[in-house]
């Protein structure tokens, strides 16, 4: 009996045993965890003479000051290089911090930054739909103009906008080139859209692309070596 007794309380102590260890699994520790700290998104613009290794500069500066670079664009203007990024910092750094510090690395820039207006939330934001616009053509005033007041009429958003130029001296003018990403409303008018587009292209004597960015497939491999041999 006693011995009976003795396996069934040894039993009981494994079960116990056990149990704890799989109680303090889920147990939080008590010791102390490195906090994160909070952070807001500052956007930042800088511009000035292409004669530094820029991008290497300012990224340094933005480590120093414990941020991080979400996301840029950064191009060529005239003889300028022009950068413009979100950036995240802790909370506890103003925006004029990275200025400062910026500034004082590269002193002929002019260098602003912000804290970004707040974004709407998902449950207020109207549900649209992203479409790519690609627009080429000859160079003339109020393309760009035109184009976004067509897209205010119809409360289209500019997610992402992109001009270039280039010299096409066997035309005898320079050629004109955009490409956007637009947010349409799913609620818009599309054939009004469509045909205000027409006559925008028409106006100005330009080629107008629309097409959906989730729907283009990258060429598959044998297609792609095809296409490198013809």
């Amino acid at each position: 009996m006693l011995a009976r007794r003795l396996v069934a309380a040894a039993g009981r102590r494994a079960v116990a045993s056990t149990a704890a260890r799989r109680f303090a699994d889920v147990v939080p520790s008590t010791r102390q965890r490195k906090s994160t700290p909070l952070m807001h998104s500052v956007v930042l613009l800088a511009s000035g003479p292409d004669d530094k290794d820029i991008l290497s500069i300012v990224s340094n500066e933005i480590t120093k000051l414990h941020g991080n670079i979400e996301e840029s664009r950064m191009t060529n203007l005239g003889g300028d290089f022009s950068l413009c990024s979100l950036v995240s910092l802790p909370m506890s750094t103003n925006p004029t911090a990275i200025v400062d510090t910026i500034r004082a690395s590269l002193p002929d820039f002019t260098v602003e930054a912000r804290v970004t207006s707040a974004t709407p939330s998902s449950a207020s934001a109207e549900p649209s739909k992203m479409l790519a616009v690609d627009i080429e053509g000859p160079d003339q005033p109020a393309i760009v103009s035109t184009f976004s007041s067509i897209l205010l009429k119809h409360n289209v958003t500019i997610r992402d906008l992109i001009t270039d130029t280039s010299s096409a001296p066997f035309l005898g003018y320079n050629i004109f080139a955009m490409k956007s990403v637009i947010g349409v409303p799913i609620r818009a008018d599309m054939n009004a859209l469509e045909a205000d587009l027409q006559s925008f292209e028409e106006r100005f004597g330009l080629t107008v692309g629309v097409s959906d960015p989730s729907q283009e497939q990258p060429a598959e491999d044998g297609e792609y070596d095809q296409q490198q041999q013809q």
